[in-house]
């Protein structure tokens, strides 16, 4: 690649490069590199664009030394976008040479964005899961639900039952057509009842546009563990109640929930009591990187709350441009005249 030359790679060539199974193992990968105080990662910029319109946008930037790249992804969410035929989440990532700033690739950010948010669900059962889990809980069957539950089964072979709560016909019609399709031997049951579902579940996921939490009520068995992907009002009360709190990114995290409780609060009057970084007693990638233990006893009760960060979204992309140059994928775009 010539300087000043950019390669454009578009969402049809970022999954053909980018398998589930490598975003999994990059995943745990770069969440070593961060615990161990290779990856510098400021906190994200998030900007409402409510009242206006229903979403927001964040800028997201970080830098791998290990693999000597930083990058920004550009990414947010609009929450009409589904009536309208277009994905919840659209975003691009860039990526830049640290030793002169000079950019070398720009690609589509929304398939990234999906796998990657599904592959942290799957390290957090592998992670903090008890021994051989047999049944799956989702609370939630569109994208997030679909990258996460398989990257779960993938992780956690044993899983012989996945419960579904989803209200959505087409969102469960394509969740069997993709989830159902690829695991045939795990029995998929469709239920109505959200603590029906989780009795008896040692993995629960729940990810869902409900403008309501749908677990805060929810008893959970000894020994489960409950990944939150996308539930509002987010309260420390309840995040109490758990034996374990588990988390990716506190500061980041406290930061994105204050700011969505603080706009529902505003719009609906409901009080909300802001979060602050303590409420985590670990993070993910201090378990991954072996810095502490995931879980303590067998009957613990954890919860893992995500909310995704550029080391994720630029170690991907750094695989997608290498397997790209690799295998002449791509369009290379002049940038600068030099």
């Amino acid at each position: 690649m010539k300087e000043g030359r950019i390669l454009f790679l578009n969402e049809a060539e970022c999954k053909r490069l980018l398998p589930l199974p490598k975003v999994l193992e990059l995943m745990e990968t770069v969440l070593i590199e961060h615990a161990e105080g290779t990856a510098t990662l400021p906190v994200k910029l998030h900007m409402g664009l409510r009242p206006d319109y229903n979403g927001y946008i964040n800028s997201m930037p970080s830098y791998l030394k290990k693999h000597h790249v930083y990058g920004v992804k550009l990414a947010g969410c609009h929450y009409e976008n589904p009536k309208k035929g277009l994905p919840t989440s659209i975003g691009t990532i860039n990526l830049y040479n640290p030793e002169n700033g000079l950019p070398f690739a720009i690609m589509d950010g929304t398939y990234i964005t999906d796998i990657r948010t599904g592959a942290m669900a799957g390290v957090a059962a592998k992670f903090l899961s008890g021994p051989a889990p047999q049944v799956l809980t989702i609370v939630g069957a569109g994208m997030q639900g679909r990258t996460a539950s398989l990257s779960i089964l993938a992780s956690c072979p044993t899983i012989q039952e996945v419960r579904l709560i989803e209200i959505n016909p087409t969102m469960l019609s394509v969740y069997m057509q993709t989830v159902g399709k690829a695991y045939p031997n795990v029995n998929f049951r469709h239920l109505q009842d959200i603590q029906q579902a989780c009795t008896g579940a040692q993995i629960v996921h729940v990810a869902h546009s409900a403008p309501k939490p749908l677990v805060r009520d929810i008893t959970f068995d000894k020994g489960a563990t409950v990944i939150l992907t996308a539930e509002p009002f987010i309260a420390r009360q309840w995040l109490d109640t758990f034996d374990t709190r588990v988390t990716d990114f506190p500061e980041c995290l406290v930061t994105r929930l204050n700011q969505e409780a603080e706009y529902y609060s505003q719009r609906d009057g409901l009080p909300y009591d802001p979060l602050t970084p303590d409420f985590s007693d670990v993070t993910i990638g201090e378990v991954v990187a072996g810095k502490h233990p995931g879980r303590k006893t067998p009957d613990e009760v954890i919860v893992a709350v995500f909310v995704g960060m550029s080391i994720e979204d630029v170690i991907c992309a750094k695989e997608v441009y290498d397997r790209a140059v690799e295998q002449g994928f791509g369009t290379e775009l002049r940038l600068l005249d030099l």
